[in-house]
């Protein structure tokens, strides 16, 4: 970090990977987020997530929408009763005020990112307020959040950078790890070990790519500012760690995402749906629905695609929705410096060589993913869909073709690749 700061001062790109580790790591990365020490008026919000767990999980989905709608309604009473007597709203909002004008009195920077992701979690948590989630919750498309909830996220909305109302992938997942690499919230409240085994398994797995991201972003930042500079070889040596660490992150990838550690039995109904979104509002005349977590939000492919000099896969208004504004200035800024098609003939012959190195490890892994996406979680979903009351895609769309744009997605984004 000592060696990124000083360099910040010199290079565009050094310095936003630097306001990036700031304002969203709490000057680390992965981000570090504290749980525990929280201001007095903020607490509440944990225990009230964590003393309603047992409400919002069962072991048994019903396929009766009728009880559905009761239990996801006694949920919503009760986490309501809760924020209402326990939640001085006044006085959240004063810190977060502090907060805006750059007043850490009163809560710390990591403090803020652990409150974040538990303000996430807990919208989640009240928007679907059940899991596995029922064909119920997926047909309500507008959500009237209690004022606990509503009030206070336009606030981390305007701190990070970004419009969506349903978290992201920095705070459902990054965020949800203390200093000691702890997961803080859970979402299955489950005695059976297959489910709580994928639940851990998967977010660590999530975390621990970004815990390896952080050196090939450093070495992206000195691969650019080598070239800048003059210096092939310091450029060609961290363009060959980026090689060396994306095989690495790939190969933790496939050994981790294995049956025996992330169970597809139960991936998609017990741990990922609760990310989900699908509910909206208007916005200038005009109705948005906003989408959930999503793997295409984690930040180390969006860099590497940047640093190739490629567009985005994202749309312009998705990246103002679902990912920070500090995220979106760092690949901006490696985009803006990319010089990959400015590479000459013989002098450059070893810097191409290893971007074409780059380009074939990020097809291969696409290719992998799209593999994955049409095998395993096809037949998941099947399996899912088949549960009539228990849902896990839009229930007028059958799972073929509701996968068929993300295969379509990967395939795409793997012939861009070049």
């Amino acid at each position: 970090m000592q060696h990124l700061r000083t360099i910040a001062s010199q290079h565009n790109v050094a310095a936003s990977l630097v306001a990036m580790i700031d304002r969203d790591g709490a000057g680390d990365w992965p981000p570090r987020a504290n749980h525990e020490s929280w201001p007095a008026a903020i607490l509440p919000y944990r225990s009230i997530y964590v003393e309603l767990l047992p409400l919002l999980y069962t072991d048994t989905p019903s396929l009766d929408d009728d009880g559905n709608a009761k239990r996801r309604e006694r949920y919503r009473v009760a986490m309501r009763s809760l924020l209402r007597d326990r939640i001085d709203l006044s006085a959240v909002i004063r810190i977060l005020e502090e907060v805006e004008a750059d007043n850490w009195t009163a809560m710390s920077r990591d403090a803020l990112n652990g409150f974040y992701c538990c303000m996430a979690l807990s919208r989640h948590a009240y928007r679907w307020a059940a899991l596995p989630v029922v064909k119920v919750a997926q047909l309500e498309k507008v959500v009237d959040f209690p004022t606990e909830l509503s009030v206070i996220w336009p606030y981390l909305q305007r701190y990070y950078g970004f419009t969506s109302d349903g978290g992201n992938h920095t705070s459902n997942v990054l965020m949800n790890f203390n200093t000691r690499g702890e997961r803080i919230f859970k979402f299955n409240n489950s005695p059976y070990p297959l489910i709580q085994s994928a639940e851990e398994g998967f977010f660590r797995l999530l975390y621990d790519i970004d815990v390896m991201s952080f050196d090939i972003f450093y070495d992206i930042v000195i691969v650019i500012t080598s070239f800048e500079d003059g210096d092939t070889r310091s450029c060609l040596k961290s363009l060959q760690k980026i090689n060396s660490n994306l095989r690495e992150l790939f190969v933790l990838f496939n050994q981790k995402m294995r049956e025996d550690n992330v169970s597809r039995k139960v991936w998609l109904n017990h741990v990922q749906s609760i990310h989900a979104w699908g509910a909206g509002r208007m916005v200038d005349n005009e109705f948005i629905q906003f989408d959930g977590v999503s793997g295409n939000q984690i930040l180390i492919f969006q860099a590497l695609d940047a640093l190739l000099g490629m567009g985005t896969y994202h749309p312009e208004e998705d990246l103002k929705r679902y990912i920070p504004a500090s995220q979106r200035g760092f690949c901006k800024s490696i985009k803006e410096y990319s010089f990959r098609s400015c590479l000459k003939g013989r002098e450059d012959a070893a810097l191409k060589t290893e971007f074409e190195l780059l380009v074939n490890q990020l097809k291969v892994g696409i290719s992998l993913e799209a593999q994955r996406t049409t095998s395993g979680l096809i037949s998941q979903a099947i399996s899912c869909r088949s549960q009539k009351s228990v849902l896990t895609t839009d229930p007028g769309v059958g799972i073929d073709e509701a996968l068929k744009p993300l295969e379509q997605m990967l395939v795409n984004r793997s012939m861009q690749t070049v």
